[in-house]
């Protein structure tokens, strides 16, 4: 039983550290990273932009129009990762605001409008600094939250995997002590008995009325119960074959005596005929 808890709890807790793991690598990493490459797609953006400001660049323009169209990508991705859970979706929505106010409050006006040395105005710059920096703000707000739910995912990867190593472990100790118990209160029940049974086997030698008590498990009081039955049948049989030595005995005595008799009676008349015999012998003699 405990085998089979701890193949479960095996299982259970590889499963679950399988889901956390695929959890970090294959949801939070990639959304994470997809933030930082939005926060690349408009550091890049913000450099054509001034590419075009400082040299009227057609180049910056291309630049600029492939960057924009790559950046609700990204974006996308981190979006759908934050779905469910408020606070993330409430960072990635002001990240979104400050990005979609840059773009239509600078970065799309100055790409517009002309470009070179000479169309730079020093309001609408700073105009665009301060946009920016409300959106790296936001920005960073937002890969604060995901850097804490990275390492939250990690933790509760090791804790998971940690904590399957560690019930395994104990239920393996458990079922080690358990093993032992058993083993030790089977040599117990067995070797006891059989010390008890040699004594009493030994003690039958000179005391044939001598049993054994019958204890222990099941298989060891039958060959108990049947080591008595022995005993007793043999008793039975020296029984049997005293009596038949009593008997044999009456027997002799019964013949001893018999003959003794037998031999009184013959020798009585025997010795008058011994005697008559001898006078006859005489007078044919004399």
């Amino acid at each position: 039983m405990l085998v089979v808890l701890m193949a479960v709890v095996a299982i259970v807790g590889v499963l679950l550290s399988t889901r956390a793991v695929n959890s970090l690598t294959e949801d939070l990493q990639p959304a994470a990273a997809a933030n930082q490459d939005v926060l690349l797609d408009l550091t890049a953006l913000d450099g054509a932009v001034a590419n075009w400001a400082r040299s009227a660049d057609p180049a910056a323009i291309d630049e600029y129009d492939q960057l924009l169209a790559r950046l609700p990508g990204d974006q996308r991705e981190v979006r759908a990762f934050a779905e469910g859970d408020s606070a993330l979706t409430l960072l990635v929505t002001q990240q979104e605001n400050a990005i979609d106010a840059w773009v239509e409050q600078y970065a799309q006006p100055r790409v517009e409008a002309p470009g070179g040395p000479d169309t730079y105005q020093p309001r609408r710059y700073r105009n665009g600094q301060r946009l920016l920096a409300d959106v790296l703000q936001a920005h960073q707000a937002t890969s604060a939250a995901f850097g804490d739910r990275v390492r939250q995912a990690s933790a509760d990867a090791a804790w998971r995997l940690r904590g399957t190593i560690a019930a395994v472990a104990l239920l393996a100790l458990i079922s080690w002590l358990v093993v032992s118990r058993s083993r030790a209160r089977m040599l117990s029940q067995v070797s006891e008995p059989l010390v008890e049974l040699e004594r009493v086997v030994h003690l039958m030698v000179k005391d044939p009325t001598l049993r054994a008590r019958p204890d222990g498990p099941k298989e060891l009081r039958s060959v108990i119960e049947a080591l008595n039955t022995l005993a007793d049948a043999q008793a039975r049989s020296l029984a049997v074959e005293a009596k038949i030595q009593a008997s044999l005995r009456t027997l002799d005595t019964a013949k001893d005596d018999f003959v003794s008799n037998v031999s009184h009676e013959l020798r009585t008349p025997l010795t008058t005929i011994s005697g008559y015999l001898e006078v006859v012998a005489e007078e044919f003699d004399g």
